[in-house]
This record gives C-alpha cells, sequence and structure tokens, in this order.
C-alpha cells in the first residue's frame, strides 16, 4: 500500500502535524510507503520523520494540480486539515480526510456553500475522527457517517522527570497557582477568555498566574495585551514564547491546572499531555474531545472551576472535604495512559486498509 498525506502547511509544529509525523513514521515502521504533499515544511519537523518523501510546491494554489498529477501513484489519499479535502476534486481518488476541525469558513461565523459540501459527498470516501463531538460535526455538515480513532499522546515522556525549574524561569513565587495554557496565540485558542477568567479568579485568589505558552498571531497578541492592561494584570499574564516540548513538559508539571477556554478548533493533544502531566484540566463546552474529559477533568465554569482546584490544594477550612481534585487527577491520568499512538496509528492503517 502507498499513502500520499495531504496537509496546508507545516508552518508550526503544532497538534496536527505531531499527528502526521506519527502516522508517517509509523506506516515507516511497517513497511508502507508514503509521502508528504505540502505547501511548506519546517526544518526541524523534517528532521522528525524516517523516510518519508516530502513534496513542497511553495502555494495553496499549485497543490491541486500536484495532487491530479501524483494521485494515480498511490492507493490511499489521506486529506487532513481544511481546505485540502476540496483539492480532490474533481477526480476520483481513495480520498480518506483525517478531520480535526471545521473549515475556517464555520469557525468565523459564515455558511458553508453548498458547492463545498456537495465535493466532500461525492469526493470523500471516508472520514477519521478523534471523538464524538467531531463525529457530531461532521454528520450535521456534511450528512456522513465516521470513524471514531482518537489520538495517541507521547505518555511516557510526559511522565518523565523536570529538567528545569519553570517556577523559576519565568519569576513565579513558590505559593502562587500557576494556571497554564499551551498553544498558539490566536483567536480561535481564546486566550483573551483566559485573561478574562484569570481577572475573576484574582479577586479571590490574588496571586494566581496565568502562563500563556506558544508562538503569536501579533495582532490577536494586541488584543490580548489590550485586555491585561485594562484590568491591570500586566505582572500576572506571562508570554514564554515558543518551548519544546521538554519545556512544556516542565512546565505542566510545576503548574496548577491547565485550561483550553477555546472555540472548538484544535488543542486536543495538550488536554491529554497535561493529564499525563497529573495536571487538573478546565476546558470550554466547545472543546471537540469534551465527553473524553467529563469524569476525568472540568467542563465550563473555568473561574468556580480554578477556585476549587486552589481549594483543594490548599488548607482554608478545618472542616473536611473531598479532594475532587485528586480524583480528576488520577482519572485524567490513567485515561491519558490508555492513548497511545500505536493504537492510533493501527486503527487508522486498518480504515486505509479497509476502503483501498
Amino acid at each position: 500500500m502507498r499513502v500520499l498525506i495531504v496537509h496546508p502547511s507545516f508552518w508550526i509544529d503544532g497538534g496536527a502535524e505531531k499527528v502526521i509525523v506519527k502516522l508517517c513514521n509509523y506506516l515507516t515502521e511497517h513497511n508502507i510507503d508514503n509521502a508528504i504533499l505540502t505547501t511548506q515544511m519546517l526544518p526541524e519537523i523534517k528532521l522528525q520523520l524516517t523516510e518519508t518523501r516530502i513534496i513542497e510546491v511553495g502555494k495553496l494554489e499549485n497543490m491541486s494540480d500536484m495532487l491530479h498529477q501524483i494521485c494515480t501513484d498511490f492507493d490511499v489519499i489521506n486529506i487532513h486539515n481544511d481546505p485540502c479535502q476540496l483539492l480532490v476534486y474533481p477526480k476520483n481518488m481513495n480520498a480518506i480526510w483525517t478531520f480535526n476541525e471545521l473549515p475556517s469558513k464555520i469557525q468565523l461565523g459564515g455558511n458553508l456553500p453548498e458547492m463545498e459540501i456537495k465535493m466532500v459527498q461525492n469526493f470523500i470516501k471516508k472520514i477519521i475522527v478523534a471523538d464524538e463531538t467531531n463525529q457530531r460535526k461532521v454528520k450535521e455538515c456534511y450528512g456522513m457517517d465516521s470513524t471514531i480513532i482518537p489520538y495517541g499522546i507521547d505518555y511516557d515522556f510526559f511522565q518523565g522527570e523536570i529538567k528545569e525549574n519553570m517556577r523559576e524561569r519565568f519569576g513565579i513565587e513558590k505559593d502562587d497557582l500557576v494556571i497554564t495554557q499551551v498553544g498558539f496565540i490566536a483567536p480561535t485558542k481564546n486566550q483573551l477568555e483566559s485573561v478574562k477568567i484569570l481577572a475573576e479568579v484574582k479577586k479571590k485568589i490574588p496571586n494566581a498566574k496565568l502562563v500563556l505558552a506558544g508562538m503569536p498571531l501579533e495582532a490577536y497578541k494586541k488584543e490580548v495585551d489590550a485586555e491585561i492592561l485594562k484590568n491591570n494584570l500586566y505582572a500576572d499574564v506571562i508570554f514564554t514564547g515558543k518551548l519544546s516540548h521538554e519545556e512544556i513538559r516542565d512546565l505542566l508539571k510545576t503548574s496548577d491546572c491547565a485550561l483550553q477556554p477555546n472555540k472548538g478548533q484544535g488543542s486536543w493533544l495538550s488536554v491529554f499531555e497535561a493529564m499525563a502531566c497529573d495536571v487538573p484540566v478546565i476546558v470550554s463546552e466547545e472543546f471537540t474531545a469534551n465527553d473524553l474529559v467529563k469524569n476525568k477533568g472540568y467542563v465550563g465554569n473555568f473561574v468556580e472551576s480554578i477556585i476549587n482546584i486552589y481549594e483543594d490544594k490548599t488548607i482554608i477550612s478545618s472542616k473536611p472535604r473531598v479532594d475532587k481534585t485528586l480524583t480528576y487527577k488520577i482519572n485524567g491520568k490513567s485515561f491519558a495512559q490508555s492513548l497511545t499512538w500505536d493504537n492510533y496509528c493501527s486503527k487508522v492503517v486498518e480504515v486505509f486498509n479497509e476502503n483501498n
């Protein structure tokens, strides 16, 4: 079997890119020929791939032509990320879409043209999703069934020992409550809401700090900065910039909780990586895997949840109380341990074989 993976751009080393790298290396290890078609790829991502061929075409408008030229050389065309699902049209390929979010038109509040819906219905043979929420979104948007295959995480890596004290690095006091959000600074990740949450939390917990770990989209960061100044939080919000995987692990392990108040876009892996680090997580109702987080973490009510976590951590009364945070940490860690990349990749290959 020969597999071609199609992804718009590897301009950041994010969650979608990690999924593709893990899948490609698994395919190589199992003697399945594989290649990637994209506009560009960061050198550090290229170094993570073992023997995958990389076809870079510079611009998105070049991808459709190249795909149609080379598609007959492959048995499976594995599509990743909008708008690559539209590039298959009008050729009949064995196209399987790994769907991790709705097209950007919908995320930005617009409607999907009927033509784009028909293109997916008629030219995408199978859709893979990571959770029930995305399965529901696919059904509502395209009227199509999909197969749920949860992503994996590097559980053993996140169980590793801390190499650097990130509190010392960023000037955070030992007793401060550290709230961390991992992900590039962008509207869909909703760091603006995280700042608003911090402002409310500090009314009850004056020593709370917010750490935003990720590269920024500069225009959006200006909005976040304005909210920080408005609430007089410039000493309480820390932007780390780009961090390595080791640094993210060390940061999570020294955090008291992790937030994802996003609007339904991405951040899937970072939530379960936090769980693997024994960190309680709080996600929005819109987080696509909230059905997997329930009973293993907090969903919604960010301010209340953070205060609960703080109270579970701190002796605030002589009255005994149930340590809910400890229960969430144990349940979350146990679930995170079940999310392996071998399991994810093997099930994806099963789908490839079934539709080959």
